[in-house]
């Protein structure tokens, strides 16, 4: 049986709960209470690089998976998940679930492969588990005062500052979409899944 790993992608501790770099662990979190409510068996097992919960859903062993390295750790703490399991990708599928500053915040793309566009958490799991051949449901978290040149320390500051109002509201909705999109995707499987909302 082929398992899949679901990763969503943040950064650990409360500084940075609600901000933009965090959308992949809000995520994790709403898909982990959805699959808690249809009554389906989950159980959490607590790494120091990573918090990781064991189902199985459709026929589907899965591991979700939150890294807890920090963003740019993301691959590392991945591949000891990997090594802690005793998998290979060869033998499994990965899905990541990020955020995307190029893309409307209120909008999710799914695709498969592709390069980063500078998102350091993308690079780190490329790198570390030795592919770009993977899934990935990119949020979106582009404002709409964001400037066409978008220097680094505008990019910094901007993913790690606490959203609130109906910028929050927008991202929480987005979480929900996204794991919504995520269940879907395990009954009809994640090809079927490429839309747009």
């Amino acid at each position: 049986m082929k398992r899949l790993i679901i990763a969503g992608l943040g950064n650990p501790g409360k500084e940075y709960e609600n901000t933009p770099h965090n959308v992949g662990f809000e995520t994790i979190d709403e898909l982990i209470a959805r699959i808690s409510d249809s009554q389906v068996s989950i159980l959490k097992q607590e790494r120091p690089f990573a918090d990781v919960w064991k189902t199985k859903m459709n026929g589907k062993e899965i591991l979700i998976v939150k890294p807890l390295l920090f963003m740019n750790k993301s691959g590392e703490a991945l591949k000891k998940v990997l090594t802690d399991y005793k998998l290979q990708l060869a033998n499994c599928d990965l899905l990541v679930i990020h955020d995307d500053i190029d893309i409307e915040m209120g909008t999710i793309k799914v695709k498969r492969g592709g390069g980063s566009a500078g998102h350091k958490g993308i690079e780190n799991i490329a790198k570390s588990v030795g592919t770009k051949d993977f899934w990935r449901f990119r949020i979106g978290i582009k404002p709409k005062n964001a400037p066409a040149k978008r220097p680094p320390k505008f990019m910094s500051e901007f993913v790690t500052k606490k959203l609130s109002g109906s910028a929050l509201a927008k991202m929480r909705k987005s979480t929900e979409t996204c794991a919504e999109m995520i269940l879907e995707s395990l009954e009809k499987g994640i090809e079927k899944t490429k839309r747009m909302i």
